[in-house]
């Protein structure tokens, strides 16, 4: 009896997560859960006047930067280091 009731109630979980899914909020189940949804009184999505621009650099003036490694390289240095520090831990090396 008890996984016969655990079964419903998943089943009707179901349903309800459905029915919103598809419908939206304000109209599953005739509207009775729109009171949950969000408020018509809804802030415009841009604003009136546009933000004024930033003095920012133009990206040929921004610092030149050395390339930056592949995960490749980036990963064999990781694991030399690595066991780099494991020899000088355990007194082994080279």
């Amino acid at each position: 009896m008890a996984r016969l009731f655990g079964i419903l109630l998943i089943l009707g979980g179901l349903v309800v997560f459905l029915g919103v899914y598809s419908e939206g909020v304000d109209r599953a189940f005739g509207g009775v859960f729109a009171r949950f949804g969000k408020s018509e009184a809804r802030e415009p999505a841009a604003a009136e006047e546009p933000a004024p621009r930033r003095a920012a650099q133009d990206w040929w003036e921004k610092e030149a930067r050395p390339p930056q490694q592949g995960i490749g390289q980036r990963v064999r240095d990781r694991v030399n280091n690595a066991m780099e520090t494991g020899a000088e831990r355990h007194g082994g090396g080279d």
